[in-house]
């Protein structure tokens, strides 16, 4: 009887210290499982309150841009971009992703500010006879087309803004290039085009370099 009683309090034991580990490690799971959706709430609130602040500050950069002649209800604006921007420019990726945003940020306020009487246009040019050209090795007298004057970039960007047209592509050429060629054969070609002019301009330099 003893030892069958003993044997029977240790049995009772052994599940006592088991029910015990379980509850113990129920009660980890769920605090772990509480602290996880705890902490991903932060995540989402920190997200939040991000979005929240850059939202604010474009509003507060259109704000400035624009009040002026909001208050006057009249005036426009001229956003420049690059033609072909939203579909990413090789060799000078960084340069056409800010482009592209400016694409995104003009044609928005465009029609923002439509009802306060203020015109808002974005200038989407082609390469243009420019200081730019020579950054990237580019001869205007060897180029494959020959690129816009200033001048008739200026002339059709202003003629734009004063139809209030959101986007204007300046130069016929370009507006035909614009529509009709698809976006990965235009990628291809400037890439080619650039890659090679830059590779060239390595190349000079190198040479006077070690001269």
């Amino acid at each position: 009887m003893p030892s069958a009683s003993g044997g029977a309090g240790h049995e009772q034991c052994g599940r006592g210290d088991s029910d015990g580990r379980g509850h113990r490690h129920g009660d980890q799971e769920h605090a772990d499982a509480v602290g996880y959706e705890q902490e991903q709430q932060r995540n989402d609130d920190r997200a939040r309150s991000a979005d929240q602040h850059r939202r604010e500050r474009a509003e507060q950069r259109r704000d400035r841009a624009g009040a002026k002649l909001a208050e006057r209800r009249r005036g426009g604006i001229i956003l420049v971009g690059a033609m072909g921007a939203e579909n990413g420019v090789p060799c000078m990726a960084n340069d056409g992703a800010a482009k592209a945003y400016v694409h995104s940020l003009g044609e928005a306020l465009h029609y923002e500010f439509k009802p306060l009487g203020v015109y808002v246009t974005v200038l989407a040019a082609g390469f243009t006879n420019t200081a730019v050209l020579e950054k990237f090795g580019l001869d205007p007298k060897t180029m494959p087309m020959k690129p816009m004057s200033v001048e008739q970039c200026v002339s059709e960007g202003l003629s734009g803004l004063l139809k209030n047209r959101s986007r204007i592509v300046p130069g016929r050429l370009n507006r035909i290039l614009n529509a009709l060629v698809p976006a990965s054969l235009a990628r291809k070609m400037e890439a080619d085009m650039l890659g090679t002019a830059l590779a060239g301009k390595s190349a000079v330099a190198s040479a006077r370099g070690e001269a």
